[in-house]
């Protein structure tokens, strides 16, 4: 008996670096996969004839980043919603983006099998959601073709006229066709026409000396309540040089000259061209890019790169990553940099999706060079280097990240002096550009930060010649996009009202400082204490701890490990507080 053959897959693996979870179904032929992700997105994949995958589309994201658990579960009924479970929720989601096709052409050409131009709303839906869906006439499903969809042309139909039709599919009709074109600058009618309801009327213009000022015209097709237009510019006729193109945008062909010009202007008949499908075809021979197995750029995995007899040479890339925004200024370190004619960066992330290919922005010197990145979705990306058409050197991972977020501002009040350490909890802080504090009369104010991916820390700056009491509000810049985090309150300065220095033994001192109640959380970073004793020497005083009472708050502090505590109590003359950027001095009185 002859062994079964086995065909092996031609297309090329889908692989993304972080899947949690899988579910497949069959929707008009199509396979369709749901994946879900660690970091909280659900995608969406679609299978063509050969098993092909597209690129897949992030149809829903969770904010929190939390990641989505193992299973996904199909609406038990109606197929436009999924189930995922992330966290302690379940969310219902639904399972393509339809709405976000504008046009016909745009829906049929997304090939998503969920979704469908329907006619009587004018828009990319799911069936469901269409009216009249069991009328076949009404909605376009993937299987129909961009082709269908409808489209008006204007050609020049003989030397005497110039012709308007509607071509593709229409909905449903009962009512007669109506169609008109008329000059978008001065309103005035060219042509109109009417038809009865099973076949679209037609609208020709005349040629006439007058017309060939017109320069932008509107034309609609209307059918009921159903209504199709479209705007043709005859401006750049002339300029116009490929067939294709010229009569894409309205204008007309002629083949002898081979030029483009306005359709109301006078050329042979039997020179003009109806559609671009009769446009003189031109083919371009090109050299396609070296490449390996499976359609990749032929990478180098050393970090070294032979151009002829130059050796370049790849050490690193920094940052290790980025937001989603992208980010204008990433630098490669190396060497012979200043050697190279052409130096292009290429990013690969999921592996069906097209690559980004950057062209270095500015070399700087021999060993440094800058890159521009463009936006992208959230996913890690392979980075490799490409020096003068050569082989693609690897410089490892980089990580597109969702923009930070900011979940809590500690201490949320501080003083108007300033200098109090404040913290920001959040998450993806590694991709900032830099911290602003925007206040209404000072503007933004730029503020050193030291960010952590999830916390950063910074000196609230002083608003000492503000009034008392303001609120600013807390920006993170991430390229040109600022995002609130939100609002620190200033208030005036802490009093403090006296100061008490007592032994503790002969080795000790404890000094308690006295202090009006307000809305202030010191801590330890803050404060700096100093005692001034004798003939104007001074101790430093460490922090212990803060007591609230009912009507004032009392900071203790001790200074240890020193000789004759007693004479230094009977010296004291004053302690030096400073908070910040607040720096005062207490003078000795009765504490309780």
């Amino acid at each position: 008996e002859q062994p079964e053959r086995v065909q092996p897959i031609a297309s090329s693996t889908l692989i993304h670096s972080d899947l949690t979870s899988v579910y497949g179904t069959v929707v008009m032929n199509r396979t369709v996969l749901f994946l879900g992700t660690g970091d909280g997105q659900l995608l969406k994949v679609v299978l063509g004839e050969n098993l092909t995958s597209n690129c897949p589309e992030v149809i829903y994201e969770i904010k929190e980043e939390t990641p989505i658990f193992y299973k996904l579960v199909p609406h038990p009924k109606k197929n436009i919603y999924i189930y995922l479970t992330a966290g302690k929720e379940v969310r219902r989601i639904r399972v393509a983006n339809c709405s976000r096709h504008p046009s016909c052409t745009e829906c049929l050409t997304a090939a998503d099998p969920h979704c469908g131009w329907c006619h009587s709303l004018q828009r990319c839906t799911f069936k469901e959601d269409c009216v009249h869906p069991e009328n076949h006439e009404n909605w376009l499903d993937i299987s129909s073709g961009a082709k269908k969809c409808p489209q008006i042309n204007l050609f020049r139909s003989s030397k005497d006229k110039t012709t308007v039709t509607v071509v593709g599919s229409f909905p449903p009709r009962r009512a007669e066709w109506e169609c008109a074109v008329k000059s978008a600058d001065t309103g005035r009618q060219l042509c109109r026409g009417k038809s009865p309801p099973s076949k679209p009327c037609t609208c020709s213009i005349p040629t006439r000396a007058t017309y060939k000022d017109v320069l932008v015209v509107n034309v609609t097709f209307s059918v009921g309540s159903w209504r199709l237009s479209k705007r043709f510019n005859f401006t750049n006729c002339s300029s116009l040089r490929e067939c294709p193109v010229c009569i894409g945008t309205g204008c007309a062909w002629c083949k002898s000259e081979r030029k483009c010009i306005h359709p109301f202007t006078a050329c042979d008949p039997s020179d003009y061209k109806r559609s671009q499908e009769h446009c003189p075809v031109t083919v371009e021979k090109r050299t396609p890019p070296e490449t390996a197995g499976g359609g990749r750029f032929k990478e180098n995995r050393s970090n070294r790169t032979h151009s002829g007899l130059q050796v370049f040479y790849i050490k690193s890339i920094e940052p290790r990553k980025i937001s989603t925004l992208g980010k204008s200024n990433v630098i490669v370190t190396g060497a012979n940099f200043t050697q190279a004619s052409k130096i292009t960066m290429i990013l690969k992330g999921t592996s069906t999706c097209e690559k980004d290919v950057i062209q270095v922005s500015h070399v700087l010197n021999d060993t440094h060079m800058k890159f521009s990145l463009p936006s992208s979705r959230k996913e890690m990306k392979e980075v490799c280097i490409q020096f003068d058409g050569g082989n693609c050197t690897s410089v490892g991972p980089l990580s597109y990240i969702a923009l930070p977020h900011c979940s809590l501002i500690y201490p949320a009040t501080t003083w108007i002096s300033g200098g109090q350490n404040i913290t920001i909890v959040g998450r993806n802080f590694d991709v900032i550009d830099n911290l602003i504090i925007s206040h209404e009369l000072k503007g933004n104010i730029n503020v050193s930060e030291y960010c952590v991916t999830d916390s950063c820390r910074f000196l609230a700056p002083s608003l000492k010649s503000s009034k008392a009491r303001t609120n600013v509000t807390v920006k993170l810049r991430v390229q040109d996009t600022f995002l609130d985090c939100g609002s620190l309150q200033y208030l005036e300065d802490p009093r403090f009202t006296g100061c008490r220095v007592e032994p503790e033994g002969d080795t000790e001192l404890e000094v308690k400082i006295q202090k009006e109640n307000d809305e202030f959380n010191i801590s330890k970073t803050d404060i700096e204490i100093t005692l001034f004793h004798g003939e104007n020497e001074q101790l430093n005083c460490s922090f212990e701890n803060i007591t609230r009472n009912q009507d004032l708050t009392i900071i203790l502090c001790k200074i240890k490990g020193i000789n004759n505590a007693n004479s230094i109590d009977t010296s004291s003359k004053k302690v030096r507080v400073k908070l910040g950027n607040l720096e005062l001095y207490v003078e000795q009185e009765t504490v309780p």
